[in-house]
């Protein structure tokens, strides 16, 4: 540690003289920080749609077959579920897949943010801003906003799947 202070000091060009041993160990520590922090922003994928954005992706027509899945991290069906839309994207890559996080803002960073390499191959975003009334109505009119929720497009065609997904099997037969 010392030894990898000392050379961060020399390139910097800070003179060893004015730190003590504590004072080395607090800009350790600052520096562990600062990297934890940037490994979190690189490795955070997410993308925050605004009421515009939202209505555009749901409402839309597709240029090719999206799938639409809202899910949580505490929804025990939807973190079952939520391992066949990544291997879905595995084996039919042109799936556009579409992962909207409903977590409660207070939980992304500890529940979302570890699982982001798992879901790298699908957009994960984020309803920013607005309120249940406000979005809930754009996906379906008389959904009460239970998940998880799947919706598939395909061109002008959008189908609206309530509840778990049960195997890639199903999942398949309902876009292909």
């Amino acid at each position: 540690m010392n030894k990898f202070f000392n050379i961060f000091l020399t390139v910097n060009g800070l003179g060893l003289n004015i730190f003590d041993g504590s004072m080395k160990k607090i800009c350790c520590l600052l520096l562990l920080v600062a990297a934890g922090f940037t490994s979190v922003s690189q490795n955070n994928k997410i993308k925050n749609l605004d009421l515009f954005q939202f209505t555009s992706l749901i409402q839309q027509p597709a240029s090719q077959t999206t799938v639409i899945n809202f899910w949580a991290t505490w929804c025990k069906p939807c973190m079952e579920e939520l391992h066949l839309f990544t291997e879905l994207k595995k084996t039919h890559p042109e799936v556009h897949i579409v992962l909207v996080n409903l977590d409660f803002e207070k939980f992304v960073r500890q529940s979302l943010y570890p699982m982001l390499n798992d879901l790298k191959d699908c957009e994960v975003v984020r309803i920013h801003g607005l309120k249940d009334d406000e979005w809930i109505p754009i996906v379906d009119a008389d959904w009460d906003g239970a998940i998880p929720v799947t919706i598939i497009k395909k061109g002008e065609s959008k189908n609206f799947i309530q509840g778990k997904i049960e195997n890639l099997d199903s999942l398949k037969k309902l876009i292909l």
